[in-house]
């Protein structure tokens, strides 16, 4: 039976699904906790339940393209759907349809990214090792500290989303620089865009990354069919996202997040972030649990260093024939060096002198690109000595295997079990509170003030009695009885977009001095209808998207039923 198993094994080992096989067996048995002990608690979790919350709601009403949180803030409402890309909540609304429990959709969710992640490592690992080692660097992406703990101990959801798509652009990237198909050209694009709509920060960093590895694995020789497609690729991303970026980039002067404060200021400054941060915290270390970063940074550093020093012994050697693969280890090992030399203290100049770093917050973040290149280069490092370099086989093999099982130990001792896990009818009950608490004031307008909460009637006009017939999250229709003329005040914040009729006519929005919208009545009786309306260009925006959207799919699609079309063919003329 045992033969047979391993004959079955060896027979399909050049199979991707058997491979992915293992790939989601190493996601699940890192999630696993999650399905069993509860969802990890943390600061910015209620802030991606609150973005999730708000999807789930819009699209069980009908609206799938949101534009107002009429629930957030005690009905008060925010603007933070308009700024944070929506991907990996739309994938939780849709997920808590199915699943009927927010705890459930937490863990699917969590495993969903994680395997993903590791999908991607292995396709692109693929373009230079066999299965079997590619494998092993999607299994030790999905282990790897930083990655575990972006869910365990961290919270940063979004990121953790976005780190399953980012290896997808290395990928395609690799592809459109080796070989330059248009399907490559389409797939970086449809890839670029989803993690342009997955997460900030990591759009920025990952960016760089691909701009370093795209500049040195590029032949310079020929580079004209490279930039072209990638220039293609660049503009089908902008069109693919132009939805949400360009709400995001016209109104960013209006939420709160866009302020220094909240990017480069107390708890924000970056300062205190670089590695060693034992040093450059100077507070608190052990409070604010620096410590776990030094030491993930560091088990990132040895991840890198198999490659490094097989590059370093090449280069020593009389053999200068080379591989066919040399360029991309060297870039593999450029650009993950890159990765921690940005998050380390030397890099500080850099950060005092670009405003878009300053606002992905904590140079740490450049460990999710770390983690990609670690996995990779170890994998590929470690394979390399073994082969070349015989007398290295066994200290290489020990070396590598004590790291490996040292990472399995911290992510289990300091990442998985100190988690702050919370049972299934505490978190249930967290997810059905969070209406009813403020949001981060980063995701409140600029004009927003706390003193709105005093007065939470939803309609107040003095002593006029008010009936309210509708009160959705971006349309309220109410009347106001017979009374002075005066204005309404109505229990929600204060946006351009806001617009109102009062007796049929269109009057203007006003803003009180918490925040409130303040709108105009007579002495009459008066219908007042208020609504959030998108302006003309944003429509035309999402317009576009759409369209690029299916132009990216229905092109892949006839691309990859073509080809496949020419190989059957091509096997039937053999037969």
């Amino acid at each position: 039976m045992l033969s047979r198993i391993l004959d079955f094994i060896k027979t399909n080992s050049r199979k991707d699904w058997f491979c992915l096989l293992f790939v989601g067996l190493a996601a699940f048995l890192i999630t696993l906790p999650i399905a069993f002990s509860g969802v990890p608690d943390g600061n910015d979790l209620a802030q991606h339940l609150r973005f999730a919350k708000v999807f789930h709601e819009a699209i069980s009403s009908g609206d799938f393209f949101p534009g107002w949180a009429g629930g957030e803030n005690m009905g008060f409402g925010s603007i933070g759907i308009r700024y944070y890309p929506p991907v990996a909540y739309y994938l939780m609304a849709f997920t808590q349809f199915l699943t009927g429990s927010w705890a459930q959709t937490f863990w699917l969710n969590s495993f969903f990214w994680m395997f993903l992640g590791g999908a991607g490592v292995y396709f692109w690992a693929k373009e230079w090792l066999s299965p079997w080692p590619a494998f092993f660097a999607a299994a030790l992406y999905a282990a790897v500290p930083y990655h575990s703990a972006q869910i365990y101990q961290y919270l940063l959801y979004a990121e953790y989303a976005a780190s399953g798509i980012l290896p997808f652009c290395f990928l395609f990237a690799t592809r459109i620089i080796r070989r330059g198909k248009f399907i490559d050209v389409l797939l970086f694009s449809a890839a670029f865009s989803l993690l342009l709509l997955t997460h900030i920060p990591l759009t920025i960093i990952g960016s760089i990354g691909l701009a370093i590895y795209a500049l040195l694995l590029t032949d310079w020789k020929q580079p004209k069919k490279t930039i072209v497609n990638f220039i293609i690729a660049g503009a089908l991303s902008l069109s693919a996202t132009a939805f949400h970026w360009l709400r995001a980039v016209s109104e960013v002067s209006w939420v709160n997040h866009n302020s220094p404060q909240y990017y480069a200021n107390g708890y924000y400054d970056y300062n205190k972030y670089f590695f060693p941060m034992f040093y450059s915290a100077n507070e608190k270390y052990g409070e604010k649990i620096l410590w776990h970063l030094d030491v993930t940074i560091i088990f990132s550093i040895l991840l890198l260093l198999p490659l490094i020093i097989y590059l370093v012994l090449q280069f020593k050697s009389d053999d200068k024939t080379g591989t066919a693969n040399r360029k991309i280890y060297f870039t593999m090992a450029a650009a993950g060096i890159f990765s921690i030399f940005i998050l380390s203290l030397p890099s500080a100049f850099i950060w005092n002198s670009f405003t878009l770093l300053q606002k992905t917050q904590f140079p740490w973040r450049w460990l999710a690109l770390a983690s990609i290149f670690g996995a990779a280069g170890f994998t590929t490092g470690i394979g390399l000595l073994i082969s070349n370099y015989e007398r290295l086989k066994k200290p290489v093999i020990y070396a590598a295997s004590l790291l490996f099982v040292s990472i399995l130990l911290f992510d289990v001792s300091q990442n998985i079990i100190p988690a702050a896990f919370m049972p299934e009818k505490k978190f249930e009950a967290k997810v059905a509170d969070l209406n009813e608490k403020p949001e981060c004031v980063c995701w409140w307008t600029i004009w927003a003030k706390p003193e709105a909460f005093k007065r939470r009637e939803k309609v107040f006009a003095d002593s006029r009695a008010v009936d309210i017939s509708r009160w959705d999250a971006e349309r309220r229709e109410f009347t106001i009885e017979p009374g002075a003329a005066g204005s309404a005040r109505v229990a929600s914040f204060f946006h351009p977009h806001w617009k109102a009729e009062s007796g049929g006519a269109p009057v203007e929005v006003q803003k009180a001095d918490d925040g409130t919208i303040v709108i105009p009545v007579g002495a009459e009786k008066t219908s007042v209808k208020l609504y959030f309306q998108e302006p003309l260009k944003l429509k035309l925006a999402l317009a576009v998207s759409l369209l690029t959207w299916l132009f990216l799919v229905g092109a892949a699609f006839i691309i990859t039923y073509r080809s496949q079309r020419k190989t059957r063919s091509g096997l039937l003329a053999i037969d």
